[in-house]
């Protein structure tokens, strides 16, 4: 899960990527709002569709669907869990659970995967959201990825040492209960050696409250950019609306 929300740099430009930092949060805004309002299938496809369009058109097919490969195990949990809440008959609450899992998650990724931490603060405060709370924001999302990538690596070594592939179905069972508290710990513990190098690395330079209301990239917003949020807007008024 940690790749749909993490920043990419080899993503290439393209005519949706060059959009504004600040147009690209709020047409996810606008999709994420949708998705949430709408309980139809008909539009909870079209939605999905539309955002399937603009994700592939934003960071390439391959990456989509290794996104999408991602999540199959949320899938499928939330497929059981539905399923048990309609007494274990298949029902379009179903599909539309499902739909909504994944339209929620790929929606913001065309964002958050085309735009740093640093990038993310400067769209709060033009959104004129307080300084202090966006740079609260941008500061735990970015340790939030950087504590999630560490303990992905730490995972994955653990795994390497004891010959995980190589285990029957009952040990990686057992292992896998075992590894979980072993996350938890290299989670809080990984949490308070970032919070702690954040907090240096930030009275080191100099930090005072006056320079939060700096903005590190300064984004100007053009006449295509608005054109872009009109259209993406323009087509969720349709499908929630029309249909």
């Amino acid at each position: 899960m940690l790749e749909i929300f993490e920043f990419d740099e080899s993503i290439e430009s393209n005519i949706i990527n060059n959009r504004s930092p600040t147009i690209k949060f709020l047409a996810s805004l606008f999709l994420l709002i949708s998705i949430f309002i709408e309980d139809r299938l008909l539009p909870l496809l079209l939605l999905f569709l539309f955002i399937f369009l603009i994700s592939i058109l934003s960071q390439g097919t391959r990456r989509i669907l290794r996104i999408y490969w991602n999540m199959r195990y949320y899938v499928i949990l939330v497929f059981l869990m539905t399923l048990f809440f309609v007494d274990f008959k298949f029902d379009a609450l179903i599909i539309i659970t499902i739909l909504k899992l994944i339209s929620i998650f790929i929606s913001f990724s065309f964002f958050s995967k085309t735009t740093s931490p640093e990038r993310m603060i400067d769209v709060l405060i033009q959104l004129k959201i307080p300084a202090g709370v966006a740079w609260s924001i941008g500061v735990s999302f970015k340790q939030a990825l950087l504590i999630l990538e560490d303990v992905f690596y730490i995972r994955s070594i653990q795994r390497l040492r004891i010959g995980y592939d190589g285990l029957s179905f009952k040990k990686k069972l057992v292992f896998r209960f075992k590894e979980i508290y072993t996350m938890l710990v290299s989670v809080l513990a990984r949490s308070i050696i970032i919070s702690t190098e954040f907090a240096i690395a930030i009275k080191t330079r100099g930090w005072k409250k006056a320079h939060k209301n700096i903005i590190l990239q300064n984004s100007p917003i053009y006449l295509s950019d608005y054109l872009f949020l009109v259209l993406v807007v323009l087509v969720i008024l349709t499908i929630l609306v029309i249909l």
